[in-house]
């Protein structure tokens, strides 16, 4: 399968490198911001305890559960980008090609999620939702991209590398002359 040989306009090791920083550096916000819905839903869930209607309460546990999910989700992505910046540090070779196929499978799955969840809240709530279906249309483009350029990245380790001349051997320049 014919894929790109660069990423953007840099090599796909340094868009492997970039993917992977940027995607860590997200991954690693989206702990916080999950952790944040935990606590918020958990404040409401005793806050929404004692009143008559129960709705809050059960709207805190919501918050709640989707937090813990999001904290999952971020944890596994974290640790899949790191494979994949470890195998940046490594020599070109099969077994630093292994540890990219976490992050390719990973992020295939979120963006299938996504795709799923921006359904759910277009049907769910409507036109109303229309600012998170494009947020998640931009990201699952974007996602789709990178999931490409680390496929491309694999593949790149999987070829052999490429001859180098043996150690102190003489190389020759030729100039044409025109």
């Amino acid at each position: 399968m014919a894929l790109p040989k660069k990423c953007c306009c840099c090599s796909l090791k340094g868009g492997a490198i970039a993917v992977g920083v940027t995607m860590l550096v997200l991954n690693l916000i989206g702990c916080i911001a999950a952790s944040g819905q935990m606590a918020v839903g958990s404040a409401l869930d005793k806050v929404g305890t004692g009143v008559k209607n129960d709705d809050l309460s059960d709207f805190g546990k919501t918050q709640t559960l989707l937090g813990t999910i999001s904290l999952v989700l971020c944890i596994v992505a974290v640790i899949t980008n790191i494979l994949l910046l470890v195998s940046t540090c490594m020599k070109q070779g099969k077994a630093a090609g292994r540890l990219v196929l976490p992050y390719v499978a990973w992020q295939s799955v979120h963006l299938l999620s996504c795709l799923i969840f921006a359904l759910m809240y277009l049907i769910k709530i409507g036109t109303a939702a229309m600012f998170y279906v494009g947020y998640a249309l931009v990201f699952v483009g974007m996602g789709l991209y990178c999931v490409i350029m680390m496929v491309s990245y694999y593949q790149w380790h999987n070829e052999e590398p490429t001859a180098a001349p043996a150690e102190g051997a003489e190389m020759k320049v030729v100039y044409a002359q025109g």
